[in-house]
């Protein structure tokens, strides 16, 4: 671009900016972006279109840092190693840059999924030639580049589609989550001589680590919003029986724009369950209940129908199946009737010998099911009272508060050898 037509677009920037004030002061409405489906944009690369599985297609280019592109089942994951990297179109001959060459209205509208890692986030970058803005997405929140936060929604449990519109007109920008308006005109941000559009992690602090794409959409022809539309259910959660200390998810899916999720249990919200999936990673006997699915939407928000979980309450009390000492003299093996929970089987405090014949200096877990206790020097053929309280098996049951049982310590005897066998020992 020359310094002349530069010129002719500041000067035209400066009308523009002059027919904005004065619309503002007589409170004259000012023009709209319109409907068109991102389906309909003149750059509409599916994940394939943009990355084949080899190379990357259609002059879209790596640029910035290390980028490692995967295809898999229509997905396009971008993992970023370093800070920086992207994908963009300024090749010299994109219609990105064909369109935008005289610093016109444009679209753009990209769906992706974000990791849930600490920070993680990407950016959608466009430039026209005189003017630039960039939408930024993170982990729990969206904003425009160095402004404050625009929505507080999370970007990690499924896909989102987020469409920034600039309007040369009134040099205002625009966004959507969802198909749900989030800036109804931000003024514009900067200016740059720039024709340019990029997607990844550019020009900012964000360290993008793994994203999912399935698509990116752009238009040049003008700034286009997205045409609302309702939404129904196509997937309700399913009712599960689980036991005490099982994991359970709970998930569902809507057909249209979802503008949010929140997942309830009993007609009441579940603190940061707002992702189209719930896991309970320890299942208790509280979490029995009835769950259902609500979906935000610009129409009308949807519900799914209500799953219940069943929670199977284990009640029967644990008991000691076995304990003996050791040939070592210094450790004693306990097995209870089922698995145990690790806490209170590994705390030495609930283990006692009677009248303090012997100190538990260490509990330790063997398995699920088994405890080894270290203990004080044990006398041969020493018979010993040991107690056990406040042991509790996985559904919270204690072992009843008498459980005690009797250990006889090793006793060497005539005519019997105890032999060890290491094999497999090098230079022996």
């Amino acid at each position: 671009m020359n310094w002349n037509h530069t010129f002719m677009l500041a000067c035209r920037r400066a009308a523009w900016s002059l027919v904005v004030g004065l619309v503002l002061a007589t409170g004259l409405a000012m023009a709209e972006p319109v409907e068109k489906d991102s389906a309909e944009f003149e750059i509409n690369h599916s994940a394939s279109q943009i990355f084949d599985g080899e190379a990357l297609q259609n002059s879209w280019i790596n640029a910035g840092g290390k980028l490692e592109f995967k295809l898999n089942d229509g997905i396009l994951t971008i993992d970023s190693p370093e800070n920086n990297g992207w994908v963009q179109h300024d090749s010299g001959e994109t219609p990105w840059e064909v369109g935008t060459a005289d610093g016109e209205s444009w679209t753009a509208e990209i769906s992706v999924r974000l990791a849930n890692d600490d920070g993680n986030g990407i950016v959608i970058w466009g430039a026209n030639g005189t003017e630039r803005g960039i939408l930024q997405i993170n982990t729990n929140n969206t904003k425009m580049f160095n402004a404050e936060v625009i929505d507080e929604n999370d970007n990690t449990g499924g896909f989102n589609t987020f469409r920034i519109a600039f309007d040369w007109d009134d040099d205002l920008y625009y966004v959507w989550r969802n198909g749900a308006l989030l800036i109804d005109g931000a003024a514009a941000q900067a200016g740059t001589t720039n024709s340019r559009f990029i997607v990844g992690d550019c020009c900012s602090n964000i360290p993008m680590t793994t994203v999912d794409l399935e698509y990116i959409r752009y238009d040049t022809t003008g700034s286009y919003s997205p045409p609302v539309a309702p939404a129904k259910v196509a997937k309700n959660p399913e009712s599960a029986t689980v036991k005490v200390g099982d994991s359970i998810t709970f998930s569902a899916a809507f057909d249209g724009p979802i503008t949010s999720y929140q997942w309830l249990k009993g007609g009441e919200a579940i603190e940061g369950a707002v992702s189209s999936s719930y896991t309970i990673e320890f299942v208790t006997k509280e979490h029995a209940g009835d769950y259902k699915l609500h979906g935000g939407n610009v129409i009308e928000d949807v519900e799914t129908e209500a799953a219940t979980l069943t929670v199977l309450v284990d009640e029967v009390l644990p008991t000691i199946t076995s304990a003996f000492a050791s040939d070592t003299f210094d450790t004693v093996t306990v097995t209870f009737s089922e698995p145990m929970d690790a806490a209170s089987a590994a705390d030495k405090g609930n283990y006692s010998f009677a009248d303090v014949a012997l100190t538990v200096e260490k509990a330790a877990l063997k398995n699920a099911s088994t405890v080894v206790l270290t203990t004080s020097t044990q006398a041969e053929g020493g018979v010993y009272s040991l107690s056990v309280a406040g042991v509790k098996d996985e559904s919270g049951n204690a072992i009843a508060a008498d459980t005690s049982v009797e250990i006889h310590g090793f006793v060497f005897a005539r005519g019997f050898l105890k032999f060890e066998y290491f094999a497999g020992i090098a230079g022996v």
